[in-house]
């Protein structure tokens, strides 16, 4: 079963500018939640570690490879003269406009040798007290070129459905049961049974080595072809203020201690159904299997 870690937060609370201003939601957020992943990927182009310590919350995660403190990691970075770029081609907001994701193509250049690599990132997104956007979360896995590259995403035109309040907030522990209880699924029958049970028909997929999958249906059939075994070790949870958007994330382990992947799932709630859905899951295999310290 999941393991609950310290950094486990509860419900985020409303963000609201000095002030004392709530800060926009729904069309206006997500339109600066857009505005604000292309003023992070412009000032990549200067300098990927500096876009990172600008852009990361105090208490910001990167998958490098494991789950760890975002500034820690930039911090001890060099700077490099590779080139990273990247675009959302999805987004998607709590009712609140304090939490939100972002998900897309990455390209990264290597300036020694010219060699071009590609996958897929997930950022989680929240607001501080001034109304900006700082990333929560952000990993990713590489795969080969798609062959039909998705559109990126603008302010004007984005991808975005109102999401339906629940009528009161379901709060942290009910969408913690959901996911203990995919997580127990998953150990016991396999992640494909899980995610076929607990996923959103419009999941969205990223696993290392493989491109994007979009639906249930399709990762798990995946996940049938390919089985994963290990006990789900989970590091981290922070859910909106308004309970209808939630992430978790972690590591895959054993009974040993060994670690052989992270991952992130994302999920949401479903007023209309009153129950949780997966809405997106990031899988990323570590090169060689980690002993835990």
């Amino acid at each position: 079963m999941a393991a609950a870690a310290a950094l486990i937060g509860g419900c985020a609370p409303l963000p609201r500018a000095d002030d004392g201003r709530v800060c926009s939601t729904d069309q206006a957020a997500l339109a600066s939640l857009i505005r604000t992943e292309y003023l992070f990927v412009e000032s990549a182009q200067t300098s990927v570690r500096s876009a990172f310590l600008g852009f990361l919350a105090e208490d910001g995660i990167v998958l490098a490879p494991d789950p760890r403190p975002g500034l820690q990691v930039w911090h001890a970075a060099k700077e490099s003269r590779d080139r990273l770029s990247w675009y959302p081609a999805v987004a998607e907001l709590a009712g609140h406009g304090d939490l939100a994701y972002t998900a897309g193509p990455w390209t990264y250049t290597s300036a020694a040798d010219g060699a071009i690599s590609r996958g897929h990132f997930v950022t989680v997104w929240k607001r501080d007290e001034e109304c900006r956007w700082r990333v929560a979360f952000d990993g990713g896995v590489a795969h080969a070129p798609a062959p039909h590259p998705e559109a990126p995403l603008r302010e004007d035109a984005a991808r975005y459905t109102t999401p339906a309040q629940p009528r009161t907030n379901p709060g942290l522990q009910a969408s913690g049961a959901a996911i203990d209880a995919f997580d127990h699924e998953a150990e016991r029958s396999g992640l494909g049974v899980a995610i076929r049970r607990f996923g959103r028909d419009d999941l969205e997929q990223y696993v290392g080595g493989q491109l994007p999958l979009e639906g249930a249906a399709a990762a798990g059939e995946y996940w049938a072809a390919h089985p994963v075994t290990g006990n789900w070790v989970e590091a981290g949870r922070q859910q909106s203020a308004g309970g209808d958007l939630v992430y978790s994330f972690g590591e895959l382990g054993d009974l040993q201690g060994t670690r052989s992947a992270a991952y992130l799932q994302i999920w949401r709630y479903d007023s209309r159904a009153g129950d949780w859905r997966l809405r997106l899951f990031l899988f990323s295999l570590y090169p060689q299997p980690r002993k835990k310290p």
